[in-house]
């Protein structure tokens, strides 16, 4: 009967993950190249941003290669293009070529002009685009690209409506990885209906991203069945490893939490390794990667005063060993980041069933965690590391709440350490608020967490104070010249603009209300706030039943931490220009106490479903609500 469950699910997985594609293909035909990000096109230079303005230089010519590229029907391109010569006399003609026939040419002006052709129809597939320029110039002695025209991005669409159909290549990607999908969840045990359902949703986000931007043309698509598998024998041997130490079948919730995590982080890693995908930090970090694996772990990052401060390379030392499978370190530590992020988010459904064996708010927890808005963002903007700090801090807390800590436990205590020292040396954002939270957790459990407590106290605190002393030990006590000169550079500032002297101009400080306010809007949109208003019901519940388990004392241990630092930042007063680092600084205190949030957000909603019809509309309402605002942040990571 398993058998046939898994050939079903196969079966659907590959007609789901096909047919998806194609819609996909025909309702968003038009695709958009960004020349600013990392996409396979040859003769144009790294974007650049001068005066406001980001663009492109092309060569003598630019190519583009669409295999597949459905030729049934006329296609019509267009580029906005600009010569950008101080002689005007000197201005190119750029010409746009296909298949090596020459469509359309416009002589270029000093502002951006449209260049408009068609890519006609033909029996076979496939098209190669080529824009020309007339003439080149060099920039100077010091810069000796040839360089044609200016582009900021290349758009084509179909000229009438009907069937697209993807390249091949593309399309059998799609209907394999689906169907590999498909016959892991039969494996794991899901019912057919859940695997349809699952394979479904699975086709309809793997299609959305395919077609964005040069996705189904690049060969990207030849790593999305390879991720595909990956993720799928992961989860299957999750799946046995889990049961065999159990020594019996995992509960519905259990593996509905091993589909979702997987199916999420496949969905994840398809946007983040994306051709489209801006870079952001992510080249930045994989830079950091490269100076460790050569023997270089102490450095600083500069900030905009012209201080510096230690940059925490706990990030670099755990993918260290991965990067020897891969010379794409980018890609590397965005797999890294992500899995490391569904993998702590899956232990919040382990803290809720070990702690209030409740398995339904348990999986509502793993599923709200994943929608939180500043999660997307920390990935967009490849905020590696703090990314990792964020899932060692997560998985430290669930450790200090599940493990029992208790007199001789000496393996649980080791580990605790472990894992905390490697998160204090993961961002000094992590360092701080992890500390905060571990310290809090170990003050409540032994002042109101009873005689049951006070051991597994002891144990937190200390295998706190050792993580912290570990990492200054060996890491962050090695920059005491630069924690010097950032004092002396301060006690300059001061010397040089005496407080008794009035500043230049008038200094625009918000009040305090409005800092509050402001702190209280960066918390919403951070985790976004239908989870919050979620949370505010499950906290109420939480306070109405006066519970003081190991679970409700760490949760409040991340709302001491949250209320201590977002309370600092409100009393320190920054001018206008200062607001944004202000309310960064208050997003990562709020980003750090959102595993919080989602475990209250689900017991609120699943207490208010088990209500009335009135409060299960409202909890369908603000799930729906926070489902839009994860998909919204997710699509935002591609450009199309």
């Amino acid at each position: 009967m398993r058998a046939r469950v898994v050939v079903a699910g196969t079966v659907l997985g590959a007609a789901a993950g096909a047919a998806a594609l194609l819609l996909a293909s025909t309702f968003f035909s038009r695709f958009r190249i960004d020349f600013t990000e990392a996409t396979r096109v040859h003769g144009v230079y790294p974007a650049e941003y001068v005066a406001g303005e980001t663009f492109s230089w092309i060569g003598r010519e630019a190519a583009i290669d669409l295999p597949g590229l459905d030729r049934r029907l006329t296609w019509s391109c267009t580029v906005p293009v600009r010569g950008a010569r101080e002689d005007v006399a000197a201005l190119p003609t750029v010409s746009a070529m296909v298949d090596g026939v020459t469509r359309a040419t416009l002589p270029t002006t000093n502002e951006y002009q449209p260049l408009t052709f068609a890519i006609p129809p033909r029996s076979q597939s496939g098209a190669v685009l080529i824009l020309a320029s007339s003439n080149t110039f060099q920039p100077g002695p010091a810069d000796r690209r040839a360089l044609g025209v200016r582009i900021q991005s290349w758009t084509c669409r179909p000229e009438r409506s009907g069937l697209i159909v993807p390249p091949q290549t593309a399309l059998m990607a799609a209907a394999s990885a689906d169907a590999l999908f498909g016959a892991a969840f039969g494996l794991i045990g899901c019912p057919l209906s859940a695997i349809a359902l699952g394979v479904g949703l699975l086709a309809a986000g793997q299609g959305a991203v395919i077609v964005q931007g040069m996705g189904a043309f690049a060969p990207y698509v030849g790593r999305i069945p390879v991720l595909a598998f990956c993720l799928c024998l992961g989860l299957v041997l999750t799946r046995w490893l889990l049961e065999r130490r159990r020594d019996k079948r995992l509960p519905d919730a259990g593996r509905f939490v091993l589909v979702y995590t997987a199916g999420v982080l496949f969905l994840k890693l398809l946007a983040l390794l994306h051709p489209s995908q801006p870079m952001g930090d992510a080249l930045f970090h994989a830079h950091r990667l490269e100076r460790v694996r050569a023997g270089n772990f102490f450095f600083t990052q500069p900030l905009a005063s012209g201080v510096e401060f230690p940059y925490a390379i706990g990030l670099y030392l755990f993918a260290a060993p991965w990067s020897m499978l891969t010379h794409d370190h980018v890609m590397l530590l965005r797999i890294v980041v992500s899995t490391c992020e569904a993998a702590a988010g899956a232990l919040l459904y382990l803290m809720v069933v070990r702690i209030w064996a409740n398995p339904l708010v348990g999986a509502a927890a793993v599923v709200l965690i994943s929608l939180v808005p500043m999660s997307f963002a920390v990935n967009q903007y490849g905020l590696l590391a703090n990314g990792f700090g964020q899932s060692l801090a997560l998985a430290t807390v669930a450790g200090a709440a599940v493990w029992p800590l208790r007199r001789g436990d000496a393996a649980q205590w080791l580990g605790l350490t472990l894992v905390s020292t490697l998160a204090l040396l993961s961002h000094v954002s992590t360092f701080a608020i992890l500390l905060t939270t571990l310290l809090g957790a170990a003050a409540l459990f032994w002042l109101i967490g009873g005689q049951d407590l006070k051991q597994s106290s002891k144990m937190i605190l200390t295998a706190s104070l050792m993580a912290a002393a570990l990492s200054v030990t060996f890491y962050y006590g090695h920059f005491g010249n630069v924690y010097l000169k950032a004092l002396q550079a301060r006690a300059e500032h001061r010397a040089v603009v005496p407080a008794s002297q009035p500043p230049a101009r008038p200094v625009t400080v918000p009040s305090f209300p409005a800092r509050a306010a402001g702190a209280l809007r960066v918390t919403a949109a951070a985790i976004g706030w239908p989870i919050l208003a979620l949370a505010a019901i499950g906290a109420w519940r939480l306070w109405r039943e006066a519970g003081r388990d190991r679970l409700v004392l760490v949760i409040e241990s991340w709302g001491l931490a949250y209320a201590a630092f977002t309370l600092l930042g409100i009393a320190s007063p920054v001018d206008a220009a200062n607001q944004r680092y202000a309310a960064e600084f208050v997003g990562r205190v709020a980003y750090a106490s959102s595993p919080a949030a989602a475990l209250l957000a689900a017991r609120g909603g699943v207490w208010a479903w088990r209500q009335n019809l009135l409060a299960r509309a409202a909890v369908v309402a603000l799930g729906f609500a926070a489902l839009m605002l994860g998909v919204t942040a997710w699509l935002g990571w591609l450009r199309s």
